[in-house]
């Protein structure tokens, strides 16, 4: 429920933000928008504005007002405008659809704001709701995997959640609406009498392999019956290209669209696509030729009548056969890799390299040329099973190399990949690279999975006190064991991979049996045992502050008093709100309020959080602080 005292708090911080904005000249006007803009208010909420400035560059601020936090995305005009009107301006009518303008100096930005979509439509709405739709069955296919070839029932339903989360995204974007946050409860809203049920009974059934199946199965139904329409932009462009293409020339035409997304294999199985083979080199100036995917469709000749229904789980194969199937198709491009003179080295990534495969799964390879390659992504094609390429030049993929040691996805997915021959040695030296993590990357990747995780805490907790849902909440709960899975998997001073939570289970099995085994199999999400997870992960959490605050204590030494506003820049690539409120409230810094403007030319000056640490910090000069009894 609702604190009445929360709500006159916040109704009275942004009472006292907009009346400091209107003292700066160079603002032009403010937007509110998130959950307050909604009539919602949390006492774990922040409030979200938007500053249009008369010029300067865009940024991001954290205020304080009547002890409420904030965050402003300050933005010149012109900027403003572009961002309206640009590539980004679905993300930015999305945030904003259901904004208010609180007050506005310039008939300009009144216009601008006015023309705010509603709604979503057009080619817009094709990539979103293709982007979506496909994001879902990913989801679908790990959960057939984990369910039908690993046995494990509780990722399996942890990527079954997801991918409801995902069609909840997919259904709105069908029904041309912008997603909100609150994505699960519009899909209950637009499909009570299917996405209602199905939610609801999958998360407060006892876990079974035949809930995840029926439940799979239900979702592969909806989105069958609504495939013509999902993949329409990629049925589009093949029929109107003489009713063939490339996958590869699907993927380049829709790179920066929601067709890059595109389940082309999904498509085929269905007999929506027919699929032949096209040959292809992958350097300019090679000569030996590789498969490649070719889709056929005719929106004239094409009969909905020849579509059969997605089949769930493996068929009626030996699962030898099916390995033994990938493995001849991986060797075969390994022929034609060694025989190709441009060629220098060729991994095996993903399934293949370290886990299981099964007849759903497609290959993760990445192959090191002396030439240019014509495409950096390059799908092919070996004995009907899909190869996903990365195809660098030996410099291009040394400086990539030299990046991602950062603990990144990027970094994790490398990391589990093999050298399945080179012609040049030096390969080997940067895979010894990989291996290696430094102290400021490992501080940085626990800050990060700290923030998301105290993000998705937050997330969770309002979806009980606010909405009364505490099966709306398991969504959040799950993603931040997953987060939680991570900080653990690097306190061992492992990388986190896409199974952290597997990696978490092995080094911390007490906890993490308790936290997510014990938590998915619990039968009935209700309000008591959901609200005792929390608690335990926002625990887990405190536990571990000390080690986690470190690179904060350092850029506290560096700046003497660190601002919201350093903070920010500091770790601006974690891309979300960065809350270190409960470093505070533990005794470990000291927040302040300090001065800022909005912009250089400001008529007047707004408060920020700014910290201080005790003058005893010393640097570590190891990661001797994971030591600490935890």
């Amino acid at each position: 429920m609702e604190d009445p005292k929360v709500r006159e708090q916040f109704e009275k911080a942004l009472e006292l933000f907009v009346e400091r904005a209107k003292e700066d000249t160079q603002v032009l006007g403010v937007i509110l928008f998130g959950s307050f803009a909604k009539n919602m208010v949390h006492e774990r909420s922040n409030i979200n504005v938007m500053v249009i400035t008369k010029e300067g560059r865009d940024g991001y601020k954290r205020l304080l007002e009547n002890g409420v936090q904030i965050d402003a995305g300050v933005y010149g005009l012109d900027d403003f405008r572009r961002r309206i009107n640009g590539r980004q301006r679905v993300a930015y009518h999305q945030s904003l659809c259901q904004s208010k303008l609180l007050f506005s100096r310039d008939g300009a930005l009144t216009d601008l704001f006015n023309s705010i979509s509603k709604n979503i439509s057009g080619n817009d709405q094709s990539e979103y709701r293709l982007m979506y739709s496909n994001y879902t069955i990913y989801d679908l296919q790990k959960a057939e995997k984990y369910l039908y070839i690993k046995s494990d029932l509780e990722h399996s339903l942890w990527y079954t959640v997801h991918a409801l989360s995902e069609l909840g995204y997919a259904m709105c974007y069908m029904n041309g609406i912008f997603p909100p946050r609150e994505t699960i409860l519009e899909a209950k809203r637009l499909y009570p009498d299917f996405f209602t049920p199905l939610y609801d009974n999958l998360v407060n059934s006892k876990l079974t392999k035949e809930l995840l199946e029926e439940t799979i199965r239900k979702i592969y139904k909806f989105l069958d019956e609504h495939a013509l329409e999902n993949n329409k932009l990629i049925l589009d462009y093949i029929s109107k290209n003489n009713g063939t293409a490339s996958q590869s020339d699907i993927l380049a035409h829709f790179r920066s669209t929601g067709g890059g997304f595109a389940e082309f294999d999904y498509l085929h199985k269905r007999h929506i696509l027919r699929r032949t083979i096209a040959t292809r080199r992958i350097t300019k100036k090679g000569r030996v030729e590789y498969n490649e995917p070719l889709y056929h469709f005719d929106w004239d000749s094409f009969d909905p009548k020849d579509m059969v229904p997605t089949q769930v789980g493996p068929s009626n194969v030996d699962y030898s056969l099916v390995v033994r199937d990938y493995q001849t198709a991986f060797d075969s491009l390994v022929e034609k890799a060694k025989e190709d003179e441009y060629v220098l080295s060729l991994m095996l990534c993903g399934s293949l390299s370290y886990d299981k495969v099964w007849e759903k799964s497609d290959l993760d390879t990445i192959i090191i040329t002396r030439d240019e390659p014509i495409d950096r992504y390059q799908s092919l094609l070996e004995m009907d099973v899909y190869i996903d390429t990365l195809v660098y030049s030996r410099d291009s993929f040394r400086k990539l190399i030299q990046r991602a040691t950062d603990g990144s996805l990027p970094h994790s997915f490398f990391s589990k990949s093999k050298v399945i021959f080179t012609k040049d040695e030096s390969i080997y030296d940067l895979y010894e690279d990989l291996e290696k993590i430094g102290l400021r990357d490992l501080e940085k990747m626990l800050m990060t999975n700290y923030v998301y995780a105290k993000d998705l805490i937050n997330k969770a907790l309002r979806a009980i006190n606010l909405f009364d849902d505490p099966s709306f909440s398991f969504n959040f709960i799950l993603s931040g064991i997953r987060r939680l899975a991570s900080i653990e998997v690097i306190l061992n001073r492992q990388i986190p991979l896409r199974e952290s939570i597997e990696q978490a289970l092995k080094i911390n099995p007490k906890f993490f049996k308790d936290i997510f085994i014990d938590t998915v199999r619990i039968p009935d999400k209700n309000k008591e045992t959901m609200m005792e997870v929390i608690d335990k992960m926002d625990q887990y959490l405190k536990d571990r502050l000390e080690i986690i605050i470190q690179p904060v204590l350092r850029l506290i030494k560096k700046h003497k008093e660190l601002t919201y506003e350093d903070l920010w820049d500091h770790f601006r690539d974690i891309r979300i709100t960065i809350d270190i409120k409960d470093f505070v409230d533990a005794g470990l810094i000291t927040e302040i309020p300090a001065t800022c403007r909005f912009v250089k030319k400001s008529s007047s000056e707004m408060l920020q959080p700014a910290y201080l640490a005790e003058e005893s910090f010393e640097e570590e000069s190891d990661f001797a602080m994971m030591g600490v009894d935890i």
